[in-house]
């Protein structure tokens, strides 16, 4: 594993993925337990549909490259109009608690993205077992 120094959030550009990000996204997820080939994670990225209601962004730095991972859906729901939620966040080891999951996770892109300027009801984020309400999580357009 490569050594990486902490990004600052200022040093951190959050895009949308790329096919090109496919091995790193799937090193990541390998480092949270969740193994994947560049294949199986290829197809992953494919499956998810509709892309109107997903956005898989990345968190990328310009020393390090790309450095975390985040995956968030829009789901319209009977309980509430519309719910946000995370599906997956990672962040590289030697990155985290540096900012950069909270960094992707406020960007108004990912809001845009997802919620096509209509604000989620809800947003709520998934981790292993349990769901943790997460109160403007993602930042939302005013």
């Amino acid at each position: 594993m490569k050594q990486m120094a902490f990004a600052s959030k200022n040093e951190l550009k959050i895009r949308r993925a790329k096919s090109a990000d496919t091995q790193r996204i799937a090193e990541l997820s390998g480092q949270l337990g969740y193994p994947a080939t560049v294949v199986q994670m290829r197809e992953r990225l494919r499956g998810i549909k509709p892309a109107s209601q997903h956005a898989v962004l990345v968190a990328e730095s310009a020393k390090d490259g790309v450095i975390g991972w985040l995956h968030v859906s829009r789901q319209p729901l009977l309980e509430v109009e519309t719910r946000a939620e995370v599906n997956g966040l990672v962040v590289a080891e030697g990155q985290r608690s540096a900012g950069a999951g909270a960094h992707t996770s406020s960007t108004n892109e990912t809001a845009t993205s997802i919620t096509r300027r209509r604000s989620p009801s809800e947003n709520r984020c998934n981790f292993g077992d349990s769901q943790t309400s997460v109160p403007r999580i993602i930042a939302l357009p005013g």
